[in-house]
């Protein structure tokens, strides 16, 4: 697996990792709809964002992307506006891998936070991997709740 910066024309793919990741936990297809702006990529979004991708490089599968991870900035943080694995890539490390290059972007930007305003069915990945729940913030539809956490980037460690 190769993780590399999204290119330009790649937005209509990253697109599709996003939305066939979110439709993975069963959610209603009405749902997936009203959920389709902040699951689709542009790029413009990628000329001004950080955004990595997965890309597979076996000998079979090769340049087939697996997943994409992208930041926004948040006050003097940075937060995850996307995390996403196809979900037959899932379990392989891809997000694992995809999570740690974004730390250590934090870490080459002085950021010592990275925020997550998780998906309730990514909450158990993210605290795996050290994600600290400080809150829930209200999502969409009305009445949702999402998991708000923090990940220390390693910053201010030896």
């Amino acid at each position: 697996m190769l993780l590399r910066p999204a290119r330009l024309d790649e937005a209509d793919q990253l697109s599709h990792i996003a939305f066939t990741a979110k439709a993975h936990w069963g959610y209603e297809d009405e749902l997936l709809k009203s959920w389709k702006p902040e699951l689709t990529y542009s790029a413009e979004y990628i000329d001004s964002h950080w955004v990595t991708v997965a890309e597979d490089t076996s000998a079979s599968s090769q340049g087939k992307l697996l997943g994409v991870c992208a930041l926004d900035p948040f006050g003097d943080q940075l937060e995850i506006a996307g995390l996403w694995v196809l979900p037959n890539a899932m379990g392989q490390g891809v997000g694992r891998q995809l999570l740690r290059a974004a730390l250590s972007y934090c870490r080459s930007q002085r950021v010592a936070v990275l925020r997550l305003l998780s998906d309730p069915n990514a909450q158990g990945f993210y605290k795996a991997m050290g994600a600290e729940l400080i809150g829930y913030e209200r999502g969409s539809p009305k009445g949702r709740l999402l998991p708000l956490m923090h990940m220390d980037s390693g910053l201010n460690k030896d």
